[in-house]
């Protein structure tokens, strides 16, 4: 569950979600229109939730987001580089030892071409 009213950051780095977590903070984040920065490093997310995921922040306020250590591979770079084409709130993404590919790589960068205002990623 996702928080409601002024709270503007959330950690829950180490927290096991898995990938139904990561689907059910997908749809939560989806209406969002509160939460700037958001900690789901370590939380074993997996492809398919990260995917996900950042299908739900295609709109939205997120400015930083930390995914490290999830598992995230293909299916989430892809989700990932079409959300970066039409999300200009993420300034700040963290996907480190996630394990991705020089494809995935590569297919996460097409999507930063098409974003406006990236300041950081890692």
């Amino acid at each position: 569950m996702m928080p409601r009213g002024n709270l503007s950051r959330v950690r829950r780095g180490g927290i096991t979600v898995a990938e139904k977590g990561g689907r059910a903070r997908g749809q939560a984040l989806g209406s969002n229109r509160i939460l700037k920065e958001l900690d789901l490093s370590r939380c074993s997310i997996g492809d398919k939730g990260g995917a996900a995921l950042f299908a739900s922040l295609e709109e939205g306020c997120l400015v930083i987001l930390n995914l490290s250590w999830n598992g995230l591979r293909g299916e989430s770079a892809k989700a990932l580089s079409k959300t970066l084409s039409s999300n200009g709130s993420l300034q700040s993404i963290d996907l480190g030892h996630n394990g991705l590919s020089d494809q995935d790589a590569a297919t996460i960068i097409m999507g930063l071409t098409h974003h406006g205002g990236w300041m950081e990623t890692s």
